[in-house]
């Protein structure tokens, strides 16, 4: 009990602390935004300071801001970074916004600048994006990527071998569209969570959505 009293009195700092920087930036956003980026940087900079002042090893803490976050409506992954979560709570930023932000902030992290240096860091850099083109990847993140790439190229390459559960007939003319070699049905799952059962076949495909089972074949097919 004690701990979980410890926790909430901690989040709730956090939460207090987030909140002023996010009237802080609402206000910058509203009022400043023409004139000068200084708030902005030293916004990056007090939200690296409270990244480096949570520990590592608490999880309810980043818990706590998702739920914030989803209330807000603001869309985050159960995986998303802490990093993260906190740029996202301070400036409503979508997620491209979001990945630069978290770029400079690990690029300082890389090169030892503190949080309280990060402002003018950022300034002599020439600004937010030539600061985010700084940060190195590290071979972990470069390994994962390129095994992601090999998997999607086997895949495109053995597509048209690969072993075909079930033939479905269908009485409109389904075309090739931007170049996709997919075609994507909708099915329902029925009540033994294994039968299919097809409902539609979709005659409009895209990239993105090649992409994306794409990406979730290559899980599989590890």
């Amino acid at each position: 009990m004690a701990k979980l009293a410890k926790n909430k009195t901690i989040n709730q700092q956090i939460v207090t602390k987030l909140d002023v920087m996010k009237v802080q930036n609402e206000h910058f956003e509203t009022n400043e935004l023409s004139r000068s980026n200084k708030t902005l940087y030293s916004l990056l900079g007090q939200v690296y300071e409270v990244f480096n002042s949570v520990d590592k090893k608490d999880l309810e803490t980043p818990k706590h801001l998702k739920s914030i976050l989803k209330q807000r409506g603001v869309k985050v992954q159960d995986n998303t970074p802490f990093l993260t979560v906190l740029i996202r709570y301070v400036f409503n930023s979508d997620r491209s916004k979001s990945f630069n932000y978290n770029r400079v902030i690990s690029s300082a992290i890389q090169k030892g600048i503190s949080p309280n240096d990060l402002p003018l860091h950022i300034e002599e850099m020439g600004g937010v994006e030539e600061c985010k083109k700084d940060y190195i990847p590290s071979q972990e993140t470069i390994d994962k990527k390129q095994s992601l790439k090999d998997s999607i190229e086997a895949i495109q390459l053995n597509f048209v071998d690969m072993e075909s559960f079930h033939s479905v007939k269908t009485d409109k003319e389904v075309k090739k569209v931007d170049g996709c070699q997919f075609v994507f049905t909708v099915g329902r799952l029925g009540e033994d969570g294994k039968t299919i059962e097809l409902v539609e076949v979709l005659t409009e495909m895209s990239r993105v959505m090649e992409k994306t089972a794409l990406k979730l074949m290559s899980n599989k097919h590890k």
